[in-house]
This record gives structure tokens, sequence and C-alpha cells, in this order.
């Protein structure tokens, strides 16, 4: 937020007004619509893109200390430099396939809540709810690309 000029108070402030409102609606939501089981997936998938390099990296290495306690492959080192181009397209496949696996979670979610309902009309009902993912993506990729 230093970058943009805008003092540490407001920056502060504004996300605190995110936080608030989110709680707000997901206070006044569960009787209404749980999004509980559609959000698992998008936060597996951001977790794993924010940590995908730790993972590649540190993973296999700590596998290889943990075998080297027991007297294998001694001498043997893991100095692996991933690709940030390689990096970057799997954290973009990773947030994407988080919010497709999230969008069929709550696709699911809602034909089985109402069984006898037409599926066209539980996917006019869905479609704010597309929208709003598909914002979230969005909003996603562009702070994963634009700093």
């Amino acid at each position: 937020m230093q970058r943009t000029g805008v003092p540490i108070l407001w920056a502060t402030a504004g996300l605190l007004l995110i936080c608030g409102l989110v709680f707000v609606a997901v206070r006044r939501l569960p009787g209404k619509l749980d999004v509980t089981n559609s959000l698992i997936p998008i936060a597996v998938g951001y977790t794993l893109a924010h940590y995908l390099t730790l993972l590649l990296v540190e993973g296999p290495r700590g596998v290889l200390l943990l075998v080297q306690q027991w007297g294998l492959a001694e001498g043997a080192s893991w100095t692996v430099v991933p690709d940030p181009r390689v990096v970057s397209i799997i954290q973009v496949l990773l947030i994407l396939t988080g919010h497709a696996l999230g969008v069929l979670a709550a696709h699911d979610m809602a034909l089985a809540a109402e069984p006898g309902r037409p599926p066209l009309a539980v996917l006019a009902d869905e479609l704010p709810v597309v929208l709003f993912m598909i914002a979230c993506t969005w909003a996603g990729l562009f702070l994963l690309f634009v700093r």
C-alpha cells in the first residue's frame, strides 16, 4: 500500500471495512445460503498457489534431510530453482481449478437443496453468485500479477 501513496491508516481502515462486510454477510447468510463447502476448494487452491515454491524447493529438501538421518543418500543435495514462468502458470491453474471446483460444489448444493426445481431455474438463481465468483477469480489473478 505504501507504493500507491495511500497512508497506512486509510489502508488499514479499508481492510477492516472489507473484513467487517464479509463478517456481516457470513452472519446473515447461513439461514439462506450455505457457501462453506464451495469456499473450501478455493481456499485450497489459493493456499497451494501461495506456497508452491516452498513446496517445490523445501519439500524435497526436507525429505532428503529425513532420509539422510537414516544413513541413506549421504552427500546428496537438493538445489532446485524453479522457473518463474512455470511457477506462475501452475499458480494460475491452481487458482482457476479451485474456483471451478468451488462453483461445481455450489451448483451441486443448489441442485440438492431443491430437487423438484428445473435445473435451468436453479442456474438462473445462481447467476449472481457465479458472477461474484468470477470477480473473485479476477481479483485474485490481478493481485497475483499486478503489484
